[in-house]
């Protein structure tokens, strides 16, 4: 196969591993992706979205997921149980650090628009929380009226949360006047 299925769409990787959770990089050049046997042993690459070389980012034992791009697109954080337990590392893209963040069993969603917080979710429950990438400490920020959620992205001005719930019948919800800051009544609604 030459990788081309038509005028509008290329394969940009082969092989016999799953590649999942796709995450294109701020300036639209690379994607980020989890490379591996799900549920046992992934890894975090990354592809230029012309097609080139790809990078693997973590060489690791372990189930790596998740990767999300830090605003700059110098780091990605991922969600890793590389030492037992299910938490949030960030790696930079260069390779020259790696670091653990959190110290319970979160996984990364998406970073806030100045790079100081990481919004994470705790499976199985109902809250997302941020996290200080300076300190590594939770704070719930908004109780969810749902338990198991899913895909969690942030609207660009910060001000909206859209997210999923992991069920047979899943719907996309919408969190308006989102302010991590404050404590404020939010609006939740069903799209």
């Amino acid at each position: 196969m030459d990788g081309k299925h038509d005028n509008n769409t290329q394969q940009l990787t082969t092989g016999t591993l799953t590649i999942s959770f796709p995450s294109i990089s701020p300036d639209g050049k690379k994607i980020a992706f989890s490379k591996g046997i799900p549920n046992t042993e992934a890894n975090i690459s990354t592809i230029p979205l012309e097609g080139d070389q790809e990078q693997r980012l973590t060489f690791l034992k372990s189930n790596n997921v998740n990767p999300v791009w830090s605003p700059d697109g110098q780091q990605i954080a991922f969600g890793s149980n590389q030492d037992g337990q299910n938490r949030v590392w960030i790696i930079d893209i260069d390779k020259s650090s790696q670091m653990h963040l959190t110290k319970g069993r979160y996984w990364p969603l998406t970073w806030s628009n100045d790079a100081e917080w990481i919004y994470v979710v705790n499976p199985g429950h109902s809250a997302i929380s941020r996290i200080s990438i300076h300190e590594g400490v939770p704070k719930n920020v908004a109780k969810l009226p749902v338990d198991n959620v899913g895909g969690v992205s942030m609207i660009p001005d910060g001000k909206q949360i859209v997210y999923t719930v992991r069920e047979y019948q899943s719907d996309i919800w919408v969190m308006e006047n989102f302010d991590p800051d404050q404590e404020t009544k939010l609006l939740f609604r069903a799209i």
